[in-house]
């Protein structure tokens, strides 16, 4: 399995970063009364959003590892969770969204799934 490039930063900005709990539940709607609600999986993959600052060499590697490594996102890879600092399989959700700063430096945006 792929794991993360070393030459490219391993804990992503604050600013931009965001987790959500997998979604494990479903709802039902009733004729009359509340909806039911139950447990649909006992392990659920949990979203993620992460913003990187690359230089234009790192975006380069990027570029690599996202089509060339992971076959353009359709690969899992291993990855240190930032906040729990836990090694985890991880797969880009949504294609990555980049653009220019200046002066050679580029903002990345990932949607990531961390994998049960």
């Amino acid at each position: 399995m792929a794991t993360w490039p070393a030459t490219l930063p391993q804990v992503p900005l604050v600013n931009g970063y965001s987790e959500k709990p997998a979604n494990n539940s479903i709802r039902s709607k009733m004729d009359v009364g509340p909806a039911k609600s139950r447990r649909r999986i006992s392990a659920g993959v949990r979203e993620h959003k992460a913003s990187y600052l690359l230089t234009s060499a790192q975006l380069t590697t990027f570029e690599t590892f996202y089509e060339t490594t992971l076959l353009s996102g359709s690969e899992k890879f291993t990855w240190i969770h930032p906040r729990t600092k836990v090694s985890g399989e991880w797969r880009i959700k949504a294609l990555p969204e980049w653009s220019p700063l200046g002066n050679g430096w580029y903002g990345l945006t990932l949607e990531l799934e961390l994998l049960p």
